[in-house]
């Protein structure tokens, strides 16, 4: 069984179907070199959770907007 967890604040996401209380947000987060050796770091967001991508290399996971956006705020910083 896998256990999904929120790559902001580690809350593990129940099992089974997403309620409508419950909306955790799935994406990616991608890094690469660009031909003149620059790196470019793009963030993507899916408008809805689906269960057959989440084992996908670089996905993220959130429980709340909350969450993402902190995960944001890091991810510029760094």
């Amino acid at each position: 069984m896998i256990q999904i967890t929120c790559d902001s604040c580690g809350k593990q996401k129940p099992a089974g179907p997403s309620t409508s209380t419950d909306k955790w947000i799935m994406g990616w987060d991608l890094e690469g070199d660009t031909p003149r050796s620059s790196i470019n770091h793009t963030v993507r967001f899916l408008d809805r959770w689906d269960d057959r991508r989440i084992l996908e290399l670089v996905g993220i996971q959130f429980c709340s907007e909350r969450c993402r956006e902190k995960y944001l705020n890091r991810s510029r910083a760094a």
